[in-house]
């Protein structure tokens, strides 16, 4: 019997810095001793630091909002997706699919693969020469 895997999902493109800062506080809460996920990579130190950084960046933008702190704010909001995307590597590696391992690290489950189903036969083809 197969056994069905399931996978972290990120969802991380389209949220906003707010959104994100939540989100990364949210994983660094449920990550912190956590017994599955002894030593994380990256360390979760580090992502705390981004995730302050996009925060005091994103207050800047609010408070000022020059073209220097909307560029800040954007690459600091990248380098925290992008250090969420490693960890979620690292929890799905050392999680190896469960479900419950995978949500108790604060990360959401990709919905199981389905079959689509028969396909429809296509209607009024007609064939042309040119």
């Amino acid at each position: 019997m197969a056994t069905l895997l399931y996978f972290v999902k990120l969802a991380l493109t389209g949220l906003s810095p707010a959104k994100l800062v939540e989100r990364a506080r949210a994983i660094i809460a449920a990550m912190t001793g956590n017994a599955v996920y002894a030593t994380p990579v990256p360390t979760l130190a580090v992502v705390t630091t981004a995730t302050d950084a996009v925060e005091a960046a994103d207050t800047a933008v609010l408070n000022n909002g020059g073209k220097q702190d909307y560029l800040t704010r954007d690459l600091r909001a990248q380098e925290l997706r992008d250090l969420l995307t490693l960890l979620g590597s690292y929890v799905q590696v050392t999680s190896g699919g469960d479900p419950e391992k995978i949500l108790s690290a604060g990360y959401p489950t990709r919905k199981p693969a389905e079959p689509v189903g028969p396909m429809g036969k296509p209607g009024d083809l007609v064939a042309t020469a040119n």
